[in-house]
């Protein structure tokens, strides 16, 4: 991802930051999307090839790679400096709460229980859905914001 980024930029088209932040996001949903599918088709007493898995880590990762090193970039940017020891802290503090979320959601996933599988799919396809949307449409006051932060 660095590299597309860096012949983006050569281009002059290299997203803003909140755009990354958005694709990051849609990323995420597809993900889930791809596991509401297969989880269809588990549900309905299928087997489904291993491939389903390896394709939502690939877009996993392609997703936490839009996410992370820019997120990391534009902390150190955005932050003031005798803060950003602290505002990497809180990158880091955000981050593990996002996993304790994701492990209390997943917690709800009843492996005895394989037809709500695609239900509970749902909210994790609709919310990154939104959310980046918002960021992508909203991406140009949002780097203004940024911009003007420093």
């Amino acid at each position: 991802m660095a590299w597309v980024w860096i012949r983006l930029g050569r281009k002059n088209l290299d997203p803003a930051t909140p755009v990354k932040f958005g694709l990051g996001l849609l990323l995420l949903a597809l993900g889930f999307a791809v596991m509401a599918w297969a989880s269809m088709y588990v549900a309905a007493g299928e087997k489904v090839r291993p491939t389903w898995l390896i394709t939502i880590y690939l877009i996993h990762t392609l997703g936490e790679l839009c996410l992370s090193p820019v997120g990391l970039s534009s902390v150190t940017k955005l932050a003031p400096r005798r803060f950003l020891g602290q505002m990497m802290g809180m990158w880091f503090v955000a981050a593990s709460l996002g996993n304790l979320l994701a492990g209390k959601l997943a917690g709800q996933f009843d492996e005895n229980a394989l037809a709500r599988w695609p239900a509970l799919c749902l909210p994790m396809i609709l919310l990154p859905v939104g959310l980046g949307l918002a960021l992508i449409i909203f991406s140009k006051p949002v780097k203004n914001l940024m911009s003007g932060a420093n």
